[in-house]
Order: C-alpha cells, then structure tokens, then sequence
C-alpha cells in the first residue's frame, strides 16, 4: 500500500493497495480510486483485513475496505470542526478496525492526534485539550509527567498508542516518545 502515479493517467498520485512481492496493477484493482473527488490520496496503514487508512486530497482521512471487486468502497472520518476547520487524516488501524491520526486544531494552529473507534461517528482527541471536542477520557500516559501530545505514529491490537509529544517534568519542557494505554 502507498501512492503511486499510473503511466498515461495524471500527475496526481493515487491511493494503491497490492499483494505481497507483486508491481502495482491498475488493471488489476490495486487502484483505490479517487475518494470524495480528490485526485491526490495516499494509503499509510493496512490490517489483517486489507482494510486501508489514508488521507484524500492530504486533508480527509479515509478508510478503504477489504480487497475484492468493491477494492474502492470507503468510509470518510470525520471530525468535530476547530474553529472551521475539519481537516484531517489516517494514520494507522489495528485487527479490531481502530483507527489512529490526526485533526486541524484551528485553536492551536497545529494537527492534534486523534482515535476512531471503528470508523463509527467522530474523532476522539487523544487528550483533552480543546473545549468541544470529544476525547479520550480513560487513557493512561506511560511515565507520568504533563504532556502536549502532537503526533499520533502507530497502535496495536490492544489500542496501546505511540507517538510523540512535548512532556514538562520538573519545569523543564521537551520532546518526547510516548506510550499510551487504555485503562
């Protein structure tokens, strides 16, 4: 999975999904397709279902269902808007179809990581930062300290979540790995 540009079609990239070990074939369905109408996507993480995570256009994040003749459905996820922006994207899924990424803050002019609980509703904010966003309530941050969470990387099966962000400690402020669990 990635993007990739198909000889004679445009200079926009598309999403592709492919086996193991075999060269991209558009003819062959490996082609996401154009999702919301955006020419430029990208496919960043795969399950064990062939269920595809990504961003059109670089600001809707999209999940592409499993391989097989309809390789092309997919589902937007959304975001609550932040001060008028929804823009978002798709990082990363796991076995049980959670979804991992980012959202616009337009509060904080910055992205904010977020969680999909099986492409159902909105985005959950993987902290409570922003009045009006929903968030994670009962999740841990392994190592104490106060944190800024700024990047959402990857999750496994058990929803634990790394990532990186900006962790206080002792009045000191700098970047940081951090590792998530659910309680």
């Amino acid at each position: 999975m990635g993007k990739s540009q198909f000889t004679g079609t445009s200079t926009a990239f598309h999403a592709f999904r492919t086996s193991v070990d075999q060269p991209i074939n558009a003819a062959a369905a490996d082609d996401l397709g154009t999702p919301l109408g955006y020419s430029d996507n990208e496919a960043v993480g795969i399950n064990d279902f062939d269920e595809v995570v990504g961003t059109a256009g670089g600001i809707a994040a999209v999940l592409w269902l499993g391989h097989g003749a309809a390789n092309t459905a997919y589902v937007r996820l959304y975001v609550v808007p932040s001060n008028g922006y929804s823009y978002c994207g798709a990082k990363a899924i796991n076995y049980k179809g959670v979804v991992i990424g980012w959202r616009w803050s337009g509060v904080y002019a910055r992205s904010v990581p977020v969680l999909w609980w099986n492409n159902s509703g909105y985005a959950y904010d993987l902290q409570n930062t922003e009045a009006g966003q929903y968030y994670l309530p009962n999740v841990t941050t392994v190592g104490g300290g106060s944190w800024s969470l700024q990047y959402a990387a990857a999750l496994n099966d058990d929803q634990w979540i790394v990532g990186w962000g900006n962790l206080t400690k002792n009045g000191v402020t700098q970047p940081h790995a951090y590792l998530l669990k659910p309680n």
